[in-house]
């Protein structure tokens, strides 16, 4: 680990993953992904800085980072558990977005277990922060496995709570040159996709994405459904949409990114997959090797529960019971290709 900077009085620290494939970095502030690279090629796919202070004003993007209690939104800032109504700050519109105001994306974690390719964070969440009931006690795991970044999520609440924990790094396999994500091809093992209510949350209105532009079941061009939009996109400014993996149980391999030498495959053990073209991107400072980071230049793959599951009925719960023990993964696989032929 080094010494990445400081925050309220904290050290910011940098830990180096490396095994034979992949390298990345991490750091405590937000318990984020600075950086993540396929060994071979010498290529980093994730946006961030060279230094600490720019992540210190994101303007809400949450650059790389952990975001929860509650990742998306939960409509109108409300929700009711246990015959309690719970408020929570309005930061999106009329809801509640990531958590809210001062999320986990700009807490520092407790550093508490570091390898060559492991690192564990751990951060305690006191009840009623940001309105969310129960004392959450939260650990994050990044950890290599092989081409693989495993991103581990575990939690026990001393009160049921609502979670929903997920990672915001936006990917980009081009970063090198600078360019957006418009050419680059990407495919979504499922069929159907939440459409966005005018205030831009997943509403209970589910889509068969067969022929339109969120269909993405077989490899295509991100700018396809950019340039052509389907009218849905036009109240989130392009893809922001929760693709359905309500039926699976278990690990299921969800979106593959594709560019002429590079492939990033993300799955997780998660009910949804929130697909997020950065359209609102739009940071002060530049990034890694000068890059402006501004829309479109990054895509996120965010595994997470039905945004506004807390308030909807038909979808898997992320009520946490006291006492229990929440174990989720996400998984960023980063291989370069051996053949630049489009598998269909």
């Amino acid at each position: 680990m080094k010494h990445f900077g400081e925050y309220e009085g904290k050290e910011i620290l940098l830990s180096h993953l490396e095994n034979e494939y992949i390298e990345a970095e991490v750091f405590n502030y937000g318990a984020s992904l600075r950086s993540f690279t396929e060994k071979q090629s010498g290529r980093d796919v994730v946006l961030g800085f060279d230094s600490f202070e720019p992540y210190t004003d994101l303007r809400g993007s949450c650059l790389g980072a952990t975001v929860g209690r509650c990742a998306n939104r939960i409509g109108k800032a409300c929700f009711t558990l246990n015959g309690k109504e719970y408020k929570l700050a309005v930061n999106n519109g009329p809801n509640c977005l990531h958590g809210g105001i001062v999320n986990y994306s700009q807490r520092v974690f407790e550093l508490v277990e570091e390898s060559e390719t492991k690192v564990v964070y751990r951060y305690v969440s006191p009840d009623g922060e940001e309105g969310f009931p129960g004392k959450l006690e939260l650990t994050i795991i990044y950890e290599l496995d092989g081409p693989t970044l495993l991103y581990k999520i575990e939690a026990e609440s001393d009160q049921d709570t609502v979670l929903n924990i997920t990672n915001h790094s936006y990917f980009n396999l081009e970063c090198r040159e600078h360019k957006t994500v418009f050419d680059q091809k990407m495919k979504i093992a499922s069929g159907k996709v939440a459409l966005a209510d005018p205030d831009g949350m997943a509403s209970p209105e589910i889509l068969d994405v067969e022929g339109t532009a969120f269909d993405y079941q077989n490899f295509h061009r991100i700018g396809d459904a950019l340039e052509h939009p389907h009218p849905n996109m036009e109240i989130t400014g392009g893809i922001d949409h929760n693709y359905l993996f309500e039926d699976s149980r278990g690990y299921t391999e969800m979106a593959v990114l594709r560019s002429d030498e590079l492939e990033l495959t993300t799955g997780s053990d998660l009910p949804g997959l929130q697909v997020y073209t950065a359209n609102f991107l739009d940071l002060p400072e530049p990034g890694k090797e000068g890059f402006l980071y501004k829309p479109r230049c990054g895509i996120c793959f965010e595994g997470q529960f039905y945004p506004n599951a807390v308030n909807y009925d038909f979808c898997r719960s992320p009520i946490l019971r006291k006492g229990e023990k929440a174990a989720y993964r996400i998984t960023y696989k980063l291989t370069r290709r051996t053949c630049y032929e489009d598998q269909k």
